[in-house]
C-alpha cells in the first residue's frame, strides 16, 4: 500500500509505463462511450465523428499496453497487433483485397 507516498507512486509508474498507456487508452474509450448516445451525437454534430476517430489511437495504445504488460511470450499481443495493423491498412485503403 502506497498510503499517499507520491514519490513512490511516480517511481512505480515510471517502472511500469504500461499502466499509463493502458489508463490513457481506457480514458479514451470511456470518453467515446459517454459520447455514443443519440443525444450526444446530436449535440456534438460534426465534431462527434472527429472525436470518435480516437478509437484508432485507443486501439494502438491497447496493443502497446498488452505488449509491455507481457513478460515472456509475445505471441498473443503480436497477433493482436498484426490483426490491428491489417484492419488499419484496410481502413486507410493502403492495402486492398480488390486490387486491379
Amino acid at each position: 500500500m502506497l498510503s499517499w507516498e507520491w514519490q513512490t507512486l511516480l517511481e512505480d509508474l515510471y517502472k511500469r509505463s504500461y499502466i499509463i498507456v493502458g489508463a490513457f487508452a481506457l480514458s479514451i474509450l470511456i470518453a467515446l462511450g459517454v459520447t455514443s448516445t443519440k443525444n450526444m451525437m446530436r449535440r456534438l454534430g460534426k465534431q462527434w465523428s472527429q472525436l470518435h476517430r480516437l478509437v484508432y489511437v485507443a486501439a494502438v495504445l491497447a496493443v502497446i499496453h498488452f505488449l509491455w504488460l507481457v513478460k515472456s511470450d509475445y505471441t498473443e499481443p503480436l497477433i493482436y497487433g498484426a490483426v490491428l495493423t491489417t484492419l488499419l491498412l484496410l481502413r486507410t485503403n493502403l492495402f486492398s483485397l480488390n486490387k486491379q
